[in-house]
């Protein structure tokens, strides 16, 4: 009986083991935010409206090893125009690659878009817009995405009030965790984020880490801010940015709007 467990042990170790550390490619940000970026960029098209045409478009499609995505189809369609939409939105999504024991690997995947007229409707109400507005135009409709190094005027925070400064908007909102606070945490966390063209961030995630809900609040401060596109060759473009968020118990954040050269992509 004895010799009988331990054979079984053996065998469903490595099995576990390979559970474990297998995972699949996924969106900056991850399922959360790829909810919040489909409430803020998601144009129902007007025909499919009139048409009262509702549904989920699948993408597949691969990403390499490095991140980059290859191969995008429609693998079950709604409508022309519906599967357009899904087509612009998922064009915009950066994404992890796979990753196995060994390290990252190549994998073929697939992403679901649902389109429901009320739930948009409703997201409509909440954002306060159903077309989407750009403060800069005309806008680069290719989806390239620039580096903040590569623009001929980079992004800057768009702020209601005229005399309000990056430094102040961090100072007045930024919310210092209370983990981090009795742990004593402090440093700078390092966010890489896209500025789309219509000036709303997206694909946030943490590049440098502090930890104790210090990473979730600067991706928070990050979400919050509104920005001015940057621009190159007179169009709006997408840019990648860095930026790094103070955290310091004694209150002293220091944020100045400075971006660093520390892009991932």
């Amino acid at each position: 009986m004895n010799r009988i467990a331990v054979c079984f042990f053996f065998i469903l170790t490595p099995l576990v083991f390979q559970a474990q550390t297998d995972t699949d490619p996924e969106n900056y940000g991850g399922k959360l935010q790829l909810k919040e970026f489909l409430a803020l960029e998601m144009m129902y098209p007007d025909k499919a409206i009139a048409d009262k045409t509702e549904g989920e478009v699948i993408i597949s499609f691969t990403v390499e090893k490095d991140g980059n995505v290859r191969d995008a189809k429609v693998s079950q369609s709604v409508s022309p125009e519906v599967d357009t939409e899904a087509m612009r939105i998922f064009a915009k999504l950066l994404w992890n690659p796979g990753r196995n024991i060994h390290g990252t690997v190549e994998m073929q995947t697939s992403l679901g878009i649902k389109f429901q007229i009320k739930k948009w409707e409703k997201m409509v109400k909440q954002r306060g817009y159903r077309k989407l507005i750009y403060h800069f135009e005309p806008i680069d409709t290719t989806n390239i995405l620039y580096q903040f190094t590569e623009v001929d005027r980079p992004p800057k925070p768009r702020f209601a009030k005229a005399d309000l400064s990056y430094s102040k908007f961090m100072y007045d909102n930024l919310k210092y965790p209370e983990m981090a606070r009795v742990q004593g945490v402090e440093g700078k966390v390092a966010v890489s984020f896209v500025v789309e063209t219509n000036g709303k961030p997206s694909n946030v995630i943490v590049t440098s880490s502090v930890g104790g809900g210090c990473d979730e609040e600067a991706v928070r401060l990050i979400q919050t801010l509104s920005w001015f596109a940057g621009v190159k060759d007179n169009k709006a473009v997408r840019t990648q940015m860095t930026l790094e968020i103070t955290f310091s118990a004694a209150g002293n954040q220091q944020n100045n709007f400075e971006p660093t050269n520390s892009m991932i992509r």
